[in-house]
């Protein structure tokens, strides 16, 4: 599913499993009805055929009706209302630098952007 999505749109949409998926999680365990559609802006494959993948969250949606098709679980969507997500002033330089200090006390650095 990555290696079709990254050679396509970029875009997945994502939905939480619901309590109690371990029973059928081969098959179509229950899905929370939001989800948030993804833009992948980072892939990388790892060694054992896993990926490990970065998503910016684009917009979230209600499943209107899932679909039965295959390979891959599809839904009908409805977008949910846009919200104003501004975030308060200077909150965003507070998280940057509080992870900046997280990062250097692992010998990371932050990459700037």
């Amino acid at each position: 599913m990555v290696r079709d999505v990254a050679r396509g749109s970029r875009l997945i949409g994502m939905a939480l499993l619901r309590a109690g998926w371990e029973q059928d999680y081969e098959g179509r365990p229950p899905i929370f009805q939001t989800g948030t559609v993804g833009e992948v802006v980072r892939v990388e494959e790892l060694p054992d055929g896993r990926f490990n993948i970065v998503l910016l969250g684009r917009r979230e949606y209600v499943v209107q009706r899932e679909l039965e098709r295959s390979p891959y679980r599809e839904a009908v969507v409805a977008w949910r209302p846009e919200e104003d997500r501004s975030l308060p002033a200077g909150l965003r330089d507070q998280v940057s630098a509080l992870v900046g200090r997280f990062l250097a006390r692992r010998g990371l650095a932050m990459e700037q952007g």
